[in-house]
Parts: C-alpha cells; sequence; structure tokens
C-alpha cells in the first residue's frame, strides 16, 4: 500500500524536527546538517 502524500510529508517533518532538536546553542555539526539538507531536498521533489 502506498503512502499518502500528507503521510509522507509528515514523515519527513519529524525526521526534521528530530534533526533541529540536535542542534545546540554552539551550532549544527557538519553531519546534522547534512541530514538535515538530504531532508529538505526529499520533501522538496515530492
Amino acid at each position: 500500500m502506498q503512502k499518502s502524500h500528507k503521510k509522507i510529508k509528515d514523515d519527513y517533518m519529524f525526521e526534521i524536527k528530530e534533526i533541529l532538536g540536535k542542534i545546540t546553542y554552539k551550532g549544527i555539526e557538519d553531519d546534522n546538517f547534512e541530514e538535515l539538507r538530504l531532508a529538505l531536498n526529499r520533501i522538496y521533489y515530492l
């Protein structure tokens, strides 16, 4: 069964919130930045 567009976007938004939660006041780690960039790209190209 295929996921609905809304469900896929909700999953990605949850993933983005988790990544953003890893960002500290000291800044963003390179690997977190890359994870965030990839998640945003997946949403953009849906």
